[in-house]
């Protein structure tokens, strides 16, 4: 899945060379793993790519950017994937408003 690599003295590090005291990735979804048709594997193989990346230390959260109305089903599919550590967002233009407060917790969390 993630490969750690070396990298050229002026490129970004990436998160696993990091040591700071908690490392969030955030991962922006359509609610589907995939294409339309790798749903149920889809689930799962997506699950266990973020229980891998979660081994290593890195908080995983799933950022799902609906356009509307949010079904029961993409929310089933959303904590299947990602379980508490998820955020619904009904529409992009709220955005700000739902990673404000979210951010912001996880900055005062990596402080304390």
């Amino acid at each position: 899945m993630m490969e750690q690599k070396k990298t050229a003295p002026r490129s970004g590090p990436t998160l696993l060379q990091l040591e700071p005291q908690q490392r969030i990735l955030l991962v922006f979804t359509d609610g589907e793993p995939s294409a339309s048709d790798y749903h149920e594997g889809g689930i799962h193989d997506t699950y266990q790519a973020v229980q891998e990346v979660r081994r290593q230390g890195i908080e995983v959260i799933g950022v799902f950017l609906a356009s509307g109305e949010v079904h029961e089903t993409q929310r089933n599919t959303l904590t299947n994937i990602y379980g508490r550590q998820s955020v619904v967002v009904p529409h992009v233009e709220q955005l700000a408003d739902y990673l404000t407060p979210l951010i912001r917790r996880l900055l005062l969390k990596a402080i304390h």
